[in-house]
């Protein structure tokens, strides 16, 4: 409360026996909540807020991608003692990308981590597979860039042979083809 004068109000001379009662106004406070440096959301602002009451009630807190929201600064306290500024506080994600060599790699899996939003997804590992086996790419295909933990798994496929029975220089049958032939197969 704020004092704002006496009633009645108070006379220069003394002239007979009087009594003067303090006159008072209630104070109105302001709460504010602010986004930060990382919030999507607006600015949410109470007025004419009496002194004692509950403190309004927080909003929503969604922010930009890759940061997580981790509370608000000052603390919120329970009942309004003064205007109050609450900013929303972030944190960076940390994300990890891994390569892993699928079932015929013959490499040791990668991990990156601690990686932060939007950052160049790390340079896949080389690829060497077993024998009759073509390393046919990644799956999921790798993103450009990091926007959550990934796992991307090595594809094969087999490589195919041809063996050709040939009649040589005095053989009198045709070649016989077997084309599509997997490494190690009868």
């Amino acid at each position: 409360y704020t004092f704002t004068g006496w009633a009645p109000t108070v006379a220069s001379t003394v002239t007979a026996d009087a009594t003067y009662v303090a006159q008072w106004s209630a104070n109105e406070y302001t709460v504010r909540y602010e986004p930060g440096t990382q919030g999507t959301f607006a600015v949410q602002e109470t007025t004419g807020l009496l002194y004692g009451v509950a403190t309004p009630a927080a909003p929503a807190t969604p922010g930009n991608p890759g940061y997580t929201f981790t509370g608000w600064a000052p603390t919120v306290a329970s009942t309004v003692t003064a205007d109050a500024t609450y900013v929303a506080q972030w944190s960076d994600n940390e994300y990890t990308v891994r390569y892993e060599p699928g079932d015929h790699g013959t490499f040791t899996a990668q991990e990156d981590s601690g990686l932060l939003y939007g950052a160049d997804t790390p340079a896949a590992p080389e690829t060497p597979g077993e024998t009759g086996w073509i390393f046919n790419g990644w799956s999921p295909e790798p993103a450009e860039t990091v926007t959550a933990d990934a796992t991307y798994v090595a594809q094969w496929r087999p490589e195919y042979y041809t063996v050709t029975y040939a009649p040589g220089e005095h053989g009198t049958f045709s070649p016989v083809v077997h084309s599509e032939l997997i490494y190690d197969s009868d």
